[in-house]
């Protein structure tokens, strides 16, 4: 069984430089919380911006896409079974903008708000990503699922196969949506 999991050159880039960026700076931290309960890698924005300011600008314009290039390089060191999210904090002053003053052109860039939480909903499961094995080669393909409905692969990789496969694992995220 092979596994396609599509990443660019460019993504491939990013993910070298934060494995690089880890080791220098938090590879203590990260073997440390490997051993605990601990979800979460706090990461000073100012450090990255001085390893690497192109990676930490990247960050702002594209965070969903570097965020998930950064867990991916978190999944290079040996953490057992914990799974390692970066999570990115002290962002410059230039990314702190007020709820009220939100528009369309803030979306899908990195901000830092400042609010009171007045109602939160629970905790509920998203599916992020799933894996489907092709019936013919038993190749797996990993989706990206940004949709609530679920978006399957229209053709094998490998062997062009286009009828139906079968969803063999869910990568599920904890979501919360709250009202500040």
């Amino acid at each position: 069984n092979s596994i396609h999991v599509f990443v660019t050159d460019d993504d491939q880039t990013i993910i070298e430089q934060f494995e690089q960026f880890f080791q220098l700076n938090y590879q203590d931290e990260i073997l440390k919380k490997s051993g605990s309960d601990e979800a979460a890698l706090l990461i000073e924005f100012p450090e990255l911006s001085m390893f690497d300011l192109s990676l930490a600008e990247n960050l702002l314009e594209n965070p969903e896409e570097t965020i998930e290039a950064a867990n991916l390089a978190l999944e290079t060191f040996d953490t057992t079974e914990n799974t390692l999210n970066a999570r990115f904090k002290n962002l410059p002053s230039s990314s702190h903008l007020p709820i009220r003053e939100t528009r369309s052109r803030h979306l899908n860039k990195f901000h830092q708000f400042q609010g009171i939480i007045k109602q939160k909903n629970d905790v509920k499961p998203q599916l992020v990503a799933a894996t489907f094995e092709c019936p013919r080669c038993q190749t797996h393909q990993v989706i990206k699922q940004t949709e609530k409905k679920l978006k399957k692969p229209r053709k094998c990789g490998e062997c062009g196969w286009k009828g139906s496969f079968n969803l063999v694992e869910k990568d599920l995220q904890d979501v919360q949506k709250m009202v500040l």
